[in-house]
């Protein structure tokens, strides 16, 4: 089994950073936008930490997963542009 990216210091830090954040949104629109993006940030997280794990199937397929992956790096570069911006 593969280690868990919720377990990893830079996630941990960029959730951290992230979640802070939504204090510094200018108005309440923005906050919501941000926040629906920090949700989907967690939720690929997840699913991609149960991606990488055999505990379901015997088999571990990251593969299948790769366009999560590329979504979930976009989503941290509109987050980061989002406090850049605030």
């Amino acid at each position: 089994m593969l280690p868990k990216l919720k377990n990893n210091k830079n996630y941990k830090n960029d959730l951290d950073k992230f979640t802070k954040g939504i204090s510094k949104m200018p108005n309440r629109k923005a906050q919501q936008e941000y926040e629906k993006l920090l949700k989907e940030f967690i939720q690929l997280c997840n699913v991609i930490d149960d991606a990488h794990s055999s505990e379901y199937n015997g088999y571990v397929r990251p593969d299948l997963i790769k366009d999560k992956i590329f979504t979930m790096f976009n989503i941290r570069k509109k987050l980061e542009n989002y406090l850049n911006d605030a």
